[in-house]
């Protein structure tokens, strides 16, 4: 039998929120999901210097980096040289910023009367909805790039391609799944 009530929508406090985050990131470690080659990827990302963010990646890293408070000698370190308590205190750290900006976004969408015609706000829209699309084809793009240039310079054979793809497929889902 099926709960019926109106959609109702309880706002978490940030602190909430980063003990929820960090639960699953603890039961995925348990249970299942290899959450290391994500983080290995993750970091791979945004140290990649082709990176036209490669910069402003490098201060997001570092900046996880202290907020984890791991030791600036450890900065630079590979993934597969960190403690288990490290990569546990970085994703704790990524949790952290992820609740952060989920408030701060939350906060930010709430609804507002605007003050323009309808049919000006809705050409507006479909500016920014046009603007979005574009930004989203120019990353995609960018990122295909990038992996056939890793592609190429490994050598990868095509069964470590199709792997490799598809954990980018499931990147895009996560994504996806993240933004809706």
């Amino acid at each position: 039998m099926a709960i019926e009530a109106a959609h109702a929508r309880v706002p978490l406090s940030v602190g909430a929120r980063l003990n929820g985050l960090n639960h699953v990131a603890e039961l995925r470690a348990r249970y299942g999901s290899d959450s290391g080659k994500e983080l290995a990827r993750f970091m791979a990302e945004l140290r990649d210097k082709r990176d036209p963010c490669f910069e402003e990646n490098s201060r997001a890293l570092a900046a996880i980096f202290f907020l984890a408070r791991l030791p600036v000698a450890r900065h630079e370190c590979d993934i597969s040289e960190l403690t288990t308590e490290e990569k546990r205190a970085l994703i704790n750290a990524m949790n952290h910023f992820r609740a952060v900006v989920r408030e701060r976004v939350m906060r930010n969408s709430e609804n507002r009367p605007y003050p323009i015609g309808s049919e000006e706000l809705k050409r507006l829209l479909m500016e920014a909805k046009t603007e979005e699309r574009c930004a989203r084809a120019l990353a995609v793009s960018l990122r295909l790039e990038a992996l056939a240039s890793h592609i190429c310079k490994t050598g990868m054979s095509g069964e470590d391609v199709a792997e490799l793809l598809c954990h980018e497929a499931a990147r895009y889902e996560r994504e996806s799944q993240e933004l809706h």
